[in-house]
């Protein structure tokens, strides 16, 4: 969970645009990815966007393990990316 926080701040991509990032549309040698179905004022479907990856975010790919079945690199939801914060907040502020 804590390579989702990072690659966001490295990518400044949205929580939902990472857990969507597959394999299949990382350009390693070129450093980009592509976002299917990126955020967009008036299309709900279909925004796609290539991006540029800054060497700390393609660092933070390469550390991922391949599942067999699993075709993303980041096999989260965003729900569970926003539980696991609230959690870790949480914590922290019983140990103040």
């Amino acid at each position: 969970m804590e390579d989702i926080m990072e690659f966001a701040i490295a990518s400044s991509r949205r929580q939902e645009e990472i857990t969507r990032l597959t394999w299949a549309d990382l350009d390693e040698q070129a450093m980009t990815c592509w976002v299917r179905d990126a955020k967009h004022p008036c299309l709900k479907w279909g925004s796609h966007k290539g991006f540029k990856l800054t060497h700390e975010a393609m660092a933070i790919i390469q550390r991922q393990p391949k599942a067999q079945k699993e075709s993303r690199i980041f096999p989260y939801s965003g729900k569970s990316i926003v539980h696991a914060g609230v959690r870790d907040r949480s914590l922290r502020n019983r140990g103040s």
